[in-house]
């Protein structure tokens, strides 16, 4: 079975560089709604990778057709202006933070933990993202051992659980999801 997977940040809030490449397109909560809509009219129904995981060990089947809505970062667009769109729609998505942003008060640019909470409440999947947003690449190449990836996975899952009781078993650090083992 083959699963469409969507990957964005949030809506563009940067200012609109002076020269635009003619095949980007800023998102927008119009561009989202047009995506979201598309989706439905196409009869997609949005999964987890809980939900995934249960399929793949036989315990649940998928809709007729699934498609996953993952977002990076806790952007602040993502709780009040994306997930208002989809629910419209009948989608919840699949967040995964970089929990550094988050130990900042007042952090104009990223949800707080209670807005990320309510996305949990929504249905909405969590998993981790490193806690400094370095790549893999770098902190192998620093580390070899593996243990500065380590250190920044320990300490975004263990600011997960403490802020939002969960474990996180799946991780976003390439182009696509990974399970944890």
């Amino acid at each position: 079975m083959n699963i469409p997977i969507t990957m964005c940040h949030g809506i563009t809030w940067q200012p609109k560089p002076k020269k635009e490449q003619p095949y980007s397109r800023r998102l927008t909560e119009e561009r989202f709604e047009n995506y979201f809509q598309i989706a439905s009219e196409m009869g997609f129904e949005s999964i987890s990778y809980d939900d995934l995981e249960l399929w793949r060990t036989g315990v649940r089947d998928l809709p007729e057709k699934p498609i996953m809505f993952d977002f990076d970062h806790p952007d602040w667009s993502i709780g009040r202006q994306i997930e208002p769109i989809m629910a419209q729609f009948g989608f919840r998505g699949n967040l995964f933070i970089n929990t550094s942003p988050l130990e900042k008060l007042d952090n104009p640019y990223y949800m707080t933990w209670d807005e990320i909470q309510i996305l949990v409440e929504k249905g909405w999947h969590i998993g981790s993202h490193t806690h400094n947003h370095y790549k893999i690449d770098y902190l192998t190449k620093k580390d070899p051992t593996g243990g500065l990836f380590r250190e920044q996975l320990e300490i975004c899952d263990n600011l997960i659980h403490a802020n939002l009781g969960i474990k996180p078993k799946d991780l976003s650090r390439s182009t696509r999801p990974m399970r944890s083992c």
